[in-house]
């Protein structure tokens, strides 16, 4: 089954990955490069680090994914700068995807769910304008912006802009872990609402409280269900697994024996 729901990646953050290169390349996964902070981007891109890293992943054969910068980001802020902050680390963070060789960008909306409904009504009017001028780079770049769903307690903002804003380099990050904690509606149901939209999966199992990265089965997410409606639906999303590097080999047997199982559902 390992050749269903491919390529799939670790995440690493970004200076982390030269060390983690050799038991990536033994366990036969790719990585996901995580900008924990966007230091690495802006105000000046690190051509030197990006350019480096880039070789030695191509070197060692890796698939290789994209998260941008998200800490405290947020491209509709009230404050002007930290929107135009954030605007310019999100645009340098998909010229890195391009020289990483990632098909995608992972990255998060920051809404606040906090917000009343007037004041949610104007983030989304000034976040879809935005958006639309982040994937006039994406497009010029080839790279694919996969929105991830992060504290939302629901899918309507996700409803609402996709509603809006319809393009071939917009797609969906689903983050199971963050639907279980964050959400008050099942995974299943961002599942079955966004399963034209969902590009990439963001894998890992938590208590239902917090975002704890536990590696898959060790907590509430059942994966089983799921696994099997995504291939109905002809889904074939690729996948990263945000746990330990350790753990990721087990967390990788874990996804093909759910696969395994849902296999013959999918003939059905």
């Amino acid at each position: 089954m390992s050749e269903i729901l491919t390529p799939r990646c670790v995440y690493v953050g970004i200076h982390d990955v030269p060390d983690a290169i050799p038991q990536l390349a033994e366990l036969g996964l790719g990585v996901e490069v995580m900008f924990n902070s966007a230091t690495d981007l802006w105000p000046k891109i690190k051509w030197d680090v990006l350019l480096g890293l880039s070789d030695d992943l191509q070197e060692a054969g890796l698939h290789v994914a994209c998260h941008g910068p998200f800490n405290n980001l947020n491209i509709a802020a009230k404050d002007a700068h930290i929107a135009e902050y954030s605007y310019q680390a999100l645009s340098a963070g998909i010229e890195a995807a391009r020289v990483l060789g990632s098909p995608l960008m992972v990255f998060h909306t920051g809404f606040l769910p906090q917000f009343p409904p007037a004041g949610r009504a104007k983030w989304l009017d000034t976040f879809c304008v935005k958006l639309q001028e982040l994937l006039e780079i994406a497009a010029d770049n080839r790279i694919v912006l996969a929105m991830e769903n992060t504290y939302e307690t629901d899918t309507t903002l996700f409803e609402d802009i996709f509603g809006r804003v319809q393009n071939p380099f917009l797609g969906m990050c689903l983050d199971t872990g963050h639907a279980a904690c964050f959400s008050r509606v099942p995974p299943a149901q961002w599942l079955e609402q966004f399963s034209e939209q969902i590009v990439h999966l963001h894998l890992s199992d938590n208590d239902g409280q917090a975002d704890l990265h536990w590696g898959l089965g060790k907590g509430v997410v059942n994966l089983s269900t799921l696994i099997g409606p995504l291939l109905g639906r002809g889904s074939r999303p690729s996948v990263t697994f945000e746990v330990a590097l350790e753990g990721a080999r087990a967390s990788n047997d874990y996804l093909n024996r759910v696969l395994a199982a849902a296999q013959p559902s999918e003939h059905a």
